[in-house]
């Protein structure tokens, strides 16, 4: 093979390169007039559609558009930017710290008579802890706990152990945070006769 490529001198070599090179450049040079043409009417479109916007704000409110972005709209962009953002997930069981104190609102017992729930109402105590009550109700500690302190409950209320709450008469509680009962669908404000039937049948 080197003494076949022998035969030819450098100058030979480079002009035919150069030569294959130019009519690859020739076959390629249509499509490449193509490409540019399209990309030109591309952007002339959207030159047009930009003027007949500017032409139709100017009619529509009698004002001259910018090409220019200002600063509100920046900051709109940015603020659109951050609601678009994934946020990070929140812990609405973040109260359940073992240390707190349950007070129990509810006179009776809310739940359905037969039901797993009913049961588990039961195991609550007055000014138990968390702790406590994770322990009594196991797996569903967290999920029972945060439904039922529900503010729109209240059958019970999680509280600080140094707080007011946690050491206030149950009463004052219940008249400030009124718990509601449930029964077949309907939902009514714990009344004075349902907490002497409580009391009654205790």
């Amino acid at each position: 093979m080197a003494t076949d490529l022998g035969i030819f001198n450098t100058s030979q070599l480079v002009e035919g390169f150069n030569s294959l090179v130019s009519s690859e450049e020739e076959k390629l040079a249509p499509r490449n007039q193509r490409k540019s043409k399209l990309i030109e009417a591309c952007e002339q479109k959207d030159k047009e559609t930009q003027g007949k916007l500017r032409s139709f704000l100017v009619a529509k409110f009698g004002t001259q558009v910018s090409n220019e972005v200002s600063e509100a709209e920046k900051q709109d962009a940015e603020a659109v930017k951050k609601d678009k953002a994934p946020r990070k997930p929140t812990n609405k069981r973040k109260h359940l710290n073992d240390d707190k104190i349950i007070r129990v609102l509810s006179p009776v017992n809310p739940k359905r008579e037969g039901t797993d729930t009913h049961k588990r109402w039961e195991l609550y105590r007055d000014r138990m802890t968390v702790a406590e009550a994770r322990i009594a109700l196991r797996k569903y500690a967290a999920g029972d706990i945060a439904w039922d302190s529900d503010s729109g409950r209240n059958h019970i209320r999680v509280v600080d152990p140094g707080s007011p709450e946690a050491s206030a008469p149950v009463e004052e509680l219940r008249q400030k945070y009124p718990p509601q009962l449930v029964k077949r669908g309907k939902s009514k404000k714990v009344t004075k006769e349902a907490e002497t039937e409580a009391q009654t049948s205790a």
